[in-house]
């Protein structure tokens, strides 16, 4: 007969089936890459929730200052513990969007050196061919 245990603390979940022993990642934690995830992240159906949708409604400033209300809610500690939990996966999901702004701002910025490159390189081109063609 195999038995199956499961013990969860705050950083991993570990399951015991028969002999074979299983841990999870932390919570809020992808098992691939190890960065934080949010369970709007996490499943497709929560991400047409009201939530989501404000959350995505956000400035990128918004966000930084939710974040920070945040954190000082939670620091000061005088809130009971499911508004904590609260807070902390609303702060885990507002970190999460704004990661993903800062990204896709990366990104852009890249892909605009990029192009300025290659402009250049093409301008460069030109200016040579051209010097070419009048000295012949």
């Amino acid at each position: 007969m195999t038995s199956t245990h499961t013990t969860r603390d705050e950083s991993s979940a570990t399951t015991s089936t028969g002999s074979a022993t299983t841990t999870a990642a932390p919570t809020g934690t992808s098992t691939a890459t190890g960065t934080p995830t949010t369970p709007a992240a996490a499943s497709t159906s929560e991400a047409a929730t009201p939530e989501a949708s404000a959350l995505r409604s956000m400035t990128y400033e918004q966000a930084r200052a939710r974040l920070l209300d945040i954190a000082n809610k939670l620091d000061r500690g005088n809130i009971p513990l499911e508004e904590s939990l609260r807070l902390w996966e609303e702060g885990e999901a507002v970190a999460a969007q704004a990661r993903s702004w800062l990204t896709d701002a990366r990104q852009r910025v890249q892909t605009t050196l990029e192009n300025a490159q290659a402009d250049q390189a093409n301008r460069a081109d030109i200016t040579s061919a051209d010097a070419g063609v009048e000295n012949a």
